[in-house]
């Protein structure tokens, strides 16, 4: 019994536990419910809330895309106005441009007009002036015809002098370069005989060497078979004393020998130098020649063909005497230009001229040099052909 007792408090501990659970459930229920409720009404004012954002959404899309085509057409009008502005403004450019033109025209057709009436007055003055000037530019035409037929008979003359001196310089250098050349033969002919004469003198100093050494040996073998004391001894030691002497003697002349060698190699180099500078002296001056005659022939021609001119020019001014004034303008031009052409001859001529003095005077210090350079060969030869003796 008590144990069915303590079963019985503890199920009905348990029951009331239960019971106590069980209303707490069912407080929780209701308030979950009540809270569902809740959750439920906000969820439908959220629903609304998006709906009615939603739609705002839309009206705002739809307000940008409307905003976006009218800013668009603002931007299209926008540079159709601007390149209207760009084109209205070089239309007003080209106005004032215009503006301006013409009222440089206007200005300029003036000025002409008041020009032109300036020129009339002018033309009849130089008209006037042109016939009283006309027959004093005859004169001085005909005169400085004179005078240029003058001045070309007189550079005639002067190149014909320079043609003579010239030739005469040329027969004077032909005449020292053949008087050099026959020179340098007889000077290569005395050096051939020097060398010949040299040889025989070097034989003969050889041979009389051998015979030197030869009695020197004789002397030598004899001393050492004769006594002392002897007279002949005495003889022959004096005999090799002069032997010695006469060998010490054929040594100083064979290094005289070799000296006058030497200097007649000297010799013959410098005569070969002078003979090549010759040589060349006698061929830059037929270059030369060529030259100066060729540049006197052109300026010959070139004299002859200003004469011919003039002598055309005064023909023409004796027909054109009564011809209208252009063709004296024309007359006094190729005048003028036919004076400048005598001017540059005449330039040209003293340039020949100076040019050729230059050549006489470089011809005159190339023979001045080759005659010095033909005394020293001489005076040489002289002291070398004394030396020998």
């Amino acid at each position: 019994m008590e144990e069915m007792r303590k079963e019985i408090r503890e199920v009905t501990r348990q029951n009331c536990k239960l019971t106590s659970v069980a209303e707490m459930n069912d407080e929780r229920f209701k308030i979950i419910q009540s809270n569902v409720e809740v959750y439920k009404n906000q969820i439908g004012a959220l629903e609304k809330q998006n709906k009615i954002y939603s739609e705002s959404i839309i009206k705002h899309e739809q307000m940008a895309t409307y905003l976006k085509d009218e800013t668009l057409q603002s931007q299209t009008k926008l540079s159709k106005a601007e390149v209207q502005l760009a084109n209205l403004e070089k239309k007003t450019a080209l106005l004032t441009d215009r503006e301006t033109r013409l009222l440089k025209e206007i200005e300029f057709l003036k000025k002409e007009a008041h020009a032109k009436n300036v020129l009339q007055a002018n033309i009849e003055l130089i008209k006037a002036t042109l016939e009283r000037n006309d027959a004093e530019s005859r004169i001085r035409l005909e005169e400085r015809l004179d005078e240029a037929h003058r001045e070309c008979a007189a550079l005639r003359r002067r190149l014909q002098e320079e043609q003579d001196r010239f030739r005469e310089l040329g027969e004077h250098l032909e005449k020292q370069t053949h008087t050099i050349q026959a020179q340098m033969e007889e000077e290569k002919n005395a050096a051939a005989k020097l060398r010949e004469e040299l040889v025989k003198t070097r034989e003969d100093l050889v041979a009389k060497q051998v015979q030197v050494e030869e009695l020197t040996k004789k002397l030598k073998n004899s001393l050492l078979t004769i006594p002392e004391g002897n007279v002949e001894g005495s003889k022959f030691r004096e005999l090799e004393k002069m032997s010695n002497d006469s060998q010490a003697e054929v040594q100083s002349l064979q290094t005289q020998l070799r000296t006058a060698k030497e200097t007649v190699e000297q010799h013959c180099n410098v005569a070969e130098g002078a003979e090549k500078q010759l040589k060349v002296l006698m061929d830059e001056q037929e270059t030369y020649r060529k030259a100066v005659e060729t540049k006197l022939k052109e300026r010959e021609a070139r004299i002859l063909h200003l004469e011919a001119q003039c002598s055309e020019l005064q023909g023409e001014l004796s027909i054109q005497s009564n011809e209208p004034d252009l063709a004296s303008i024309d007359l006094r031009g190729r005048l003028h230009r036919t004076d400048e052409e005598l001017k540059v001859t005449k330039a040209d001529l003293e340039e020949i001229k100076k040019t050729l003095e230059a050549a006489q005077n470089e011809v005159k210090q190339l023979t001045a040099n080759l005659e010095s350079a033909e005394n020293k060969y001489t005076r040489e030869m002289m002291l070398h052909s004394t030396d020998l003796q």
